[in-house]
């Protein structure tokens, strides 16, 4: 399996997914050098029939749309998913959100605020270099601009 580089920029590079949730489409893209991730539920589906044994992201439309916004699209095995590893946390994270929240998206402002497992700092950090505001209380102080090593500040 080859490994991509690790990212000097935020969204320089980042994965995505499909994942289908009480028959509604979710398309979920992570951000590799912050974890950051955002889903948005969608009608798009490809019309093709290669969407029955492909992923949706071979299609003409997606190719298109690389091609107009010029970046390089690169696909994993839709067989093997862990070759998608960083997509696959976040579908499985936008799934317990799904699930087990009211209100999703605030659940995912809270979960972005959140250090995951092996940093110091926060995705929303990561990516903003500062907290954002939640519903739970928190001083000023912790909502200025920090600098975050590119090094993703590992413990």
């Amino acid at each position: 399996m080859l490994s991509r580089p690790v990212p000097d920029l935020a969204w320089q590079y980042n994965s995505q997914d499909i994942l289908k949730h009480n028959s509604r489409y979710y398309f979920v893209t992570v951000d590799h050098y912050s974890d950051f991730f955002e889903f948005e539920a969608t009608k798009w589906v490809s019309s093709d029939k290669s969407h029955r044994q492909w992923p949706h992201f071979i299609s003409e439309a997606y190719t298109q749309f690389a091609k107009l916004w010029n970046f390089q699209h690169v696909t994993s095995s839709p067989y093997f998913s862990q070759s998608n590893g960083r997509a696959e946390v976040a579908v499985k994270s936008t799934k317990h959100l799904l699930k087990t929240c009211s209100d999703p998206l605030l659940g995912l402002l809270h979960l972005r605020n959140t250090p995951t497992k092996g940093n110091t700092y926060s995705p929303v950090q990561r990516l903003m270099g500062r907290r954002t505001r939640t519903l739970m209380p928190i001083t000023s102080v912790l909502l200025y601009p920090i600098t975050v090593s590119p090094a993703r500040s590992e413990s």
